[in-house]
């Protein structure tokens, strides 16, 4: 504990970490996500002396979130996978579903 004190104190800690994210499917398509990432820029824009910000998990099968993240340009880094092991292998398993590819124009 002592250490990480002192290392916030003296503004040593370079890096920032965010574990998980993510928004509720009633509250997707709102402009949620982008809210997220634009909080988080004004904290960076606050902290100068954070260089890094890892993302440490941000799903293989969620296309949004990766689309977001690509804008900013990052450096990859890692790559993580997901793996799920289905409990009851008669349950159909369904990667994604994009909502928006299945809107009809009017």
């Amino acid at each position: 504990m002592i250490r990480l004190l002192y290392f916030k104190a003296t503004h040593k800690m370079t890096r920032m970490r965010a574990v998980v994210g993510g928004v509720h499917p009633t509250h997707q398509n709102s402009g949620v996500e982008s809210a997220i990432f634009f909080q988080l820029y004004k904290v960076f824009d606050k902290k100068p002396w954070f260089k890094e910000l890892e993302l440490s998990w941000v799903g293989d099968y969620n296309p949004r979130m990766i689309a977001i993240i690509r804008r900013w340009e990052p450096e990859k880094r890692k790559h993580t996978f997901t793996y799920r092991y289905m409990i009851n292998p008669d349950l159909t398993f369904i990667r994604f579903k994009d909502e928006m590819s299945d809107k009809t124009s009017v």
